[in-house]
């Protein structure tokens, strides 16, 4: 156990790595990216969960392309797998501050109930760093759907990093809400599906190296759905977060 004890103490503590976000960790949150422009030739792989992946690919200095995919379990229709491809462009201000511009589309596929779903959005991403060691995030991103009923038509998040100085060590501080209306399809009807979904998630992540980080933490979900025949209904849960980023 001494052992143990010791060796994560060296892990967590190793001065000659230096204390300020990685590559991995600047152009990557857990959730998402950073607005940061990825150098012509470079590549980010993230991962999510174990079998969420993405690559994103600098194209030039200023403009990438992105492919990932991520299967994630419903209890109304089970599993379902979520592919998609990005193009984003940046705009960098000066050293410290970025605007990017996301354009997204992708389909959805579920084993039940065969045949694809596709969906597009934009995304607008504008980070900042305030130091070696602080980076934040803010985005805006619409959705939408070949479904009636888009499941996120409207999301904003908002992202904070932090590398504690002399370790590996650092903390990410995120929080997520997305919100959507409908009328069924029946626009005489008025809107008469809600959904509001919250995301609070708090990360501890690990740097390896100048290209490699990992990270473990939690994520808060409050869903909140209206509809007439159901009327509302909330869940609430804490579900765990883990992956991580290599910059190549």
């Amino acid at each position: 156990m001494k052992g143990l004890i010791l060796l994560l103490g060296l892990m967590c503590f190793n001065r000659e790595v230096r204390a300020q976000l990685n590559l991995s960790q600047q152009y990557s949150t857990g959730f998402g990216q950073t607005a940061l422009a990825l150098p012509k030739g470079a590549k980010l792989h993230q991962n999510l969960w174990i079998l969420g992946n993405h690559l994103e690919y600098g194209i030039t200095n200023t403009t990438s392309i992105g492919l990932g995919v991520i299967p994630m379990y419903f209890k109304q229709t089970g599993i379902q797998f979520f592919s998609a491809i990005n193009l984003g462009q940046t705009f960098k201000f000066n050293e410290r501050e970025s605007l990017k511009l996301s354009a997204i589309g992708g389909v959805n596929y579920s084993p039940r109930f065969p045949g694809l779903n596709d969906y597009g959005g934009l995304i607008a991403s504008y980070s900042r760093k305030f130091s070696r060691y602080d980076l934040s995030t803010i985005s805006y991103g619409y959705f939408v759907s070949s479904v009636y009923y888009p499941p996120f038509a409207h999301q904003v998040s908002i992202n904070f990093k932090h590398a504690f100085k002399n370790t590996r060590i650092g903390v990410e501080v995120s929080a997520g809400f997305s919100w959507s209306h409908s009328d069924w399809g029946l626009p005489e009807w008025g809107t008469i599906w809600h959904i509001y979904h919250a995301r609070p998630a708090l990360i501890i992540t690990k740097k390896f190296s100048e290209n490699n980080s990992l990270f473990f933490g939690a994520s808060g979900i409050k869903h909140s759905a209206y509809t007439p025949i159901d009327g509302v209904k909330e869940l609430v849960f804490v579900r765990p977060v883990f992956g991580g980023a290599h910059y190549f």
